[in-house]
């Protein structure tokens, strides 16, 4: 029995167990002696990276499906350098263009109102005492020519000089009395013609003519028949509309591009179809500090009198370089910007397959639709121009440094504190957003107030449900997520997240909660300070959390802040400025629903010259202009000039001749809803533009008569 086992075992092995081959045999073997076992797969999240895992799934931070790892580098190319297959590059449709060295032309676009020549005005005062006893012209306004009569005075003073200069002359036409005398006239601004006729009659007049010493436009009058006048009162101010001054507002990016002698291409809306030229004459050495503007003035020329005063214009002025250096350019859309970094990815020409280094650049001053590179890139290098932020992903993915992580791969361990003496700057939060994140966000901050590290990532998931993966928001949440202690989410980290709700909350206070608290601890940070909102009292400091609870005050009550708003005035200079910002609100409106920033900048800027800088009116205006996305010009700032506006019209309906519809959108601030005003009864939604264009209802016409 034994041996007939032992020899089943051996024939067993025979057949099963693979036999060695021939020593030089040639061929396949097609045992398992070459298959190589196959690269395990790795899964990982493009958010955290550090997460690899052997099979698919979620990641355990955010929650998001992970993706293979897929090894399509050539090796170890360093630092900062991704290497990828052609098909690699096409899928992720990775473009570039070519970096030029070439002199910028920058198209500058100004707005503003047309005014007065000032060294074309010309005042006529009273050089001697007289009586009004006729005007010719009696009303402002009036066109005049050199020499036309202006006004008849009677003056015992005069008749006294046209004696004296009769005597003078009947004694002697060539004596230095008849000289003094004719002189005397003229230094009256009696005209040479004048005083030739008195010689010629021989005898004084009792009544004179005063008459316009140049041509143009009577701009004020200030005299009426039978006023007695005194020397050096004025009669009258004249001006020559012949030239005259486009007086515009550039801001402080605009100055690199702008010098005297410039030539301004102007448009005016009484004239669509023609474009007039000007120069640019006057750079003011000052800048205005509350619309953070400087005027600057084009003389127009205005031989056929076409223009008129107080008309808005609006001007391209095309700037260049006046380095003699020849600047390197970069597309805009080349550039990754954090904070005080701007990062490229450049590609290298002499590899054998598509490879990209990141770089760092300094820019200088943005021109159109490139920027001024002072360091880092020179002319003829191509740049990634789309897809960089691919590229960017996939070096952190590698764990190499990034736009989003430079320090990866360095060694570097732990916090880096350098920076807690600066405030966290807050990032842009919608108040749509703020809203649907404040419950979350409400218990963080009593999760970090209880050191309770569980329900403080609860909290976090449930707010990265709502923000979603991509954005400066989500990441935000996606590294207080990775953080593996409370201090970790505190600093700075709730600090940010803290900020930007803050700075939501007190732009719109109207449209969050009642009994908001903005708290704040001096001590955080080495005595800087953090802030944080809490939805009641007693304070709960989730900087420090149950070593320091009581630590802080309450900052602000956000009740105190609502209410806030833009009294439309009933007085009668109130209602006509209402009246005027119209035309621009309208502007405005059909701005924000083509989703057009720079026509939404253009038509405030229109407004500001209306309003002037002063006032709760112009402050909401600056406010409007000093923003950089339509978001944050439609919300809340185009909802106050709204309501103002709305105020204005209900309130003096018959002084606004243009038909105005009262249009509501009810999902405009998570609900609450929101209003303005159209020229048309067909819904054009300001606050969502394009994406919700129609949504909302008219209330119909709000100025019918």
């Amino acid at each position: 029995m034994a041996l007939g086992l032992l020899i089943l075992g051996l024939l067993a092995g025979r057949f099963l167990l693979p036999s060695k081959a021939p020593e030089g045999a040639v061929g396949h073997d097609h045992g398992t002696r070459d298959v190589e076992p196959s690269e395990p797969e790795v899964w990982t999240c493009s958010m955290h990276p550090q997460i690899q895992q052997p099979d698919a799934g979620d990641c355990p931070i955010c929650g998001m499906d992970l993706i293979l790892l897929a090894n399509d580098s050539d090796g170890d190319e360093g630092d900062r350098v991704l290497s990828m297959s052609e098909s690699s590059r096409a899928l992720a449709d990775i473009q570039t263009t070519l970096v030029k060295e070439e002199s910028p032309e920058v198209a500058i676009r100004l707005v503003g109102k047309l005014a007065y020549d000032e060294t074309l005005e010309k005042s006529l005062t009273a050089r001697f005492p007289a009586r009004i006893d006729e005007l010719f012209v009696n009303f402002t306004g009036a066109q005049v020519r050199a020499g036309d009569p202006l006004a008849k005075v009677y003056s015992p003073d005069l008749r006294t000089a046209q004696r004296e200069l009769l005597n003078a002359y009947r004694a002697d036409p060539e004596s230095i009395y008849t000289v003094a005398a004719r002189k005397k006239l003229l230094l009256w601004d009696l005209l040479p013609e004048q005083i030739d006729a008195i010689l010629e009659d021989g005898e004084a007049q009792d009544h004179f003519t005063i008459k316009a010493p140049v041509g143009g436009v009577v701009i004020a009058k200030n005299v009426s028949e039978g006023d007695y006048l005194k020397a050096g009162e004025v009669l009258f101010r004249i001006v020559d509309l012949s030239n005259m001054w486009a007086e515009l507002d550039a801001y402080e990016s605009d100055l690199a591009w702008l010098q005297v002698g410039q030539l301004a291409a102007l448009s005016f809306k009484a004239f669509p179809s023609k474009v007039f030229e000007g120069d640019v004459a006057f750079i003011e050495p000052e800048i205005n500090a509350l619309s953070r503007t400087v005027p600057v003035r084009v003389n127009v020329p205005n031989s056929e009198a076409r223009l008129k005063p107080g008309m808005f214009v609006q001007a391209v002025v095309t700037g260049f370089n006046e380095s003699s250096d020849v600047p390197t350019l970069v597309p805009s859309t080349a550039v990754l910007r954090t904070g005080q970094r701007a990062v490229v990815y450049v590609e290298k020409p002499d590899a054998d397959r598509p490879t990209y280094e990141g770089r760092e650049i300094e820019l200088g001053v943005r021109a159109g639709d490139s920027y001024v590179v002072t360091s880092g890139l020179e002319g003829g290098e191509r740049v990634v121009t789309n897809g960089a932020f691919k590229i960017d992903s996939a070096l952190q993915i590698k764990a190499k440094p990034s736009m989003m992580n430079p320090d990866a791969g360095s060694g570097k361990v732990g916090h880096d504190h350098s920076e807690m003496a600066m405030a966290s700057a807050p990032l842009e939060l919608p108040v749509e957003m703020a809203l649907s994140l404040l419950d979350d966000y409400l218990k963080l901050q009593a999760s970090l107030a209880s050191d309770d590290l569980g329900a403080s990532k609860s909290a976090l998931k449930a707010m990265m449900q709502v923000t979603g993966h991509q954005g400066d928001l989500p990441d935000l949440i996606h590294e207080m997520l990775a953080a593996d202690s409370l201090d970790a989410i505190r600093r700075p980290h709730f600090e940010t997240l803290s900020n930007s709700l803050v700075e939501a909350v007190m732009d719109t206070p109207s449209s969050f909660p009642e009994g908001l608290l903005v708290m704040h601890c001096p001590m955080v940070y080495d005595d800087r300070g953090a802030d944080w909102i809490q939805a009641t009292e007693p304070l709960q400091n989730p900087y420090y959390g149950a070593m320091m609870l009581k630590c802080g005050e309450v900052k602000t009550k956000v009740d105190s802040l609502k209410g806030a708003k833009i009294e439309a005035a009933t007085d009668t200079n109130s209602k006509e400025l209402f009246v005027s910002l119209v035309p621009a609100y309208l502007e405005l409106q059909a701005a924000l629903v083509a989703d057009d920033l720079d026509a939404s900048k253009v038509a405030l800027k229109s407004m500001m010259q209306i309003t002037g800088h002063q006032g709760d009116l112009p402050n909401l205006i600056h406010k409007m202009l000093a923003e950089d996305s339509l978001d944050t010009i439609r919300r809340p700032h185009f909802e106050t000039l709204s309501n103002a506006l709305i105020e204005a019209v209900e309130s003096n309906p018959d002084s606004f001749e243009t038909d105005l519809y009262l249009m509501h959108c009810p999902m405009v601030y998570g609900d609450r809803g929101a209003s303005w005003l159209q020229a048309e009864n067909s819904l054009l939604n300001p606050y969502f533009g394009a994406m919700m264009l129609r949504c909302g209802e008219s209330k119909g016409l709000i100025n019918k008569q």
